[in-house]
């Protein structure tokens, strides 16, 4: 949990650093609870449940999955809970963890 007990400059700090290591190509493996950090800044995702393998895949794929199935410890965004029900109500087309493309997709600008 390297941003456990950070302030808001260190978990920035912290994450630019982060994106700085991925965009060089480096492999940087996270371990965390902070969903919102892990769907933003993973390429890949494996999440544990006690102790096990409950899910992998790409951030959208663990985004639907944990929209239909809760995993103890972890909170979903209020961003991406927001955007499954909007598309399940048929209001919006996407599942997404940004409130940037939320809004832009429901004022139809895709």
């Amino acid at each position: 949990e390297p941003t456990a007990g950070l302030d808001a400059r260190g978990t920035r700090e912290l994450t630019s650093l982060l994106a700085r290591c991925k965009a060089q190509g480096r492999c940087v493996v996270h371990v965390t609870h902070d969903l919102e950090l892990a769907l933003s800044m993973s390429d890949k995702i494996v999440v544990l449940e006690r102790g096990r393998v409950f899910a992998q895949g790409t951030p959208l794929d663990i985004a639907q999955t944990l929209c239909r199935t809760q995993v103890k410890g972890l909170v979903l965004p209020d961003v991406l809970r927001l955007s499954f029900a909007l598309r399940d109500a048929g209001r919006a087309s996407v599942v997404t963890w940004d409130a940037g493309e939320l809004a832009r997709v429901v004022r139809g600008e895709s």
